[in-house]
């Protein structure tokens, strides 16, 4: 059962989304826009009048049709389907070297993208040879935003928001706290079959994405970056469970005391629109304003160091696969060198 703060945020009122031009001459990108919360945060951007509205999409058939829906609403709104697959690295990269090619910036950046396992279900690796929830929600995330910096560095207010969740405040985290005792890999530990536990994966990922977000903020000090929980919003995020599958149904059975407290997937998405006229970074967005991170993980002494050591294997690997993204970012010298 979740804590009771949970119960409490899904109630509090939110505050009122922007309306008007308010990205008005702006060139926005928003990845994962086909479904959920980011179809409807999709249909509000366009709403605020952008000069060039990106819609990211794994699947080109469901962003062509994410695409016709936000154009019924906003027909005067210039927008496009791009390509992106968070599950395959060269997606990324080539994603990131078309907007750097083609746009002269990038002054908003939402990656919203991401997925939940299958609870029951064995680990899943991509082509990549990382584990898929691992990959797609932190690792490419990550990889993306670097990629995406020169453009966003173009802009004279250039936003990235990043879609979190308050689970990451729920994680177990001792998978992370494991090998940074043994003197391992967490990166490694994370694409290892014997040491996958699907049920808690979807929430130990979203603490490994808040430990990058808290050391990318300072290496990016020009980029306006918040790391947003929507809140539970009824949404197709648990799109991979089996109805027909019994041991699904009990795996999905705890989360039926929460059903009453979802929010639209319309109010989740404004949560991403007012992060994104931030004016400051902030590392954790909640009930629509920067609040304190709920992990206590990360308040500790191995949190600190598990944020330093991470970065620094998401960092070295990202610079792997695309030699020179790294240059970006303005490290202090206690996470010495990435490459």
């Amino acid at each position: 059962m979740p804590p009771l703060d949970f119960f409490i945020s899904q109630w509090t009122p939110l505050p009122t989304a922007p309306m008007g031009p308010v990205l008005k001459g702006k060139t926005v990108v928003l990845t994962g826009a086909n479904s959920g919360i980011g179809l409807a945060a999709a249909h509000q951007l366009a709403a605020l009048e952008p000069d060039m509205l990106i819609l990211a999409c794994r699947n080109i058939k469901t962003g062509d049709a994410a695409l016709a829906s936000v154009l019924k609403q906003s027909p005067n709104v210039n927008a496009a389907v791009w390509e992106l697959d968070l599950a395959s690295f060269e997606s990324v990269k080539a994603f990131a070297i078309r907007a750097n090619d083609e746009l002269d910036r990038v002054d908003l950046a939402i990656l919203n993208a991401g997925i939940s396992p299958n609870r029951t279900a064995p680990m899943k690796a991509t082509g990549d040879g990382h584990e898929v929830t691992h990959q797609v929600n932190v690792l490419a995330t990550t990889l993306l935003a670097l990629l995406l910096t020169p453009a966003l560095q173009r802009s004279a207010a250039p936003h990235l928001v990043i879609t979190s969740s308050e689970v990451h405040g729920w994680a177990d985290s001792s998978p992370i706290a494991a090998p940074l005792h043994a003197g391992r890999s967490i990166l490694a530990d994370f694409d290892e079959v014997a040491l996958y536990n699907s049920q808690e994966r979807y929430f130990v990922s979203k603490l490994l994405l808040q430990l990058v977000v808290r050391r990318l903020i300072p290496a990016l000090p020009r980029v306006v970056i918040t790391s947003v929980n929507p809140g539970m919003c009824l949404t197709n995020l648990m799109r991979d469970v089996n109805l027909s599958s019994l041991a699904d149904l009990l795996e999905v059975l705890p989360f039926a005391p929460m059903m009453p407290f979802m929010r639209g997937a319309g109010r989740g998405a404004a949560m991403l629109v007012l992060a994104a006229i931030a004016e400051e970074s902030a590392e954790y967005w909640h009930v629509g304003v920067a609040s304190a991170a709920p992990s206590v993980f990360m308040a500790t002494m191995s949190g600190m160091r598990a944020c330093d050591q991470y970065f620094a294997e998401v960092c070295a690997l990202c610079e792997k696969l695309a030699p020179g993204c790294t240059e970006v970012l303005e490290l202090p010298r206690s996470l010495g060198s990435v490459s």
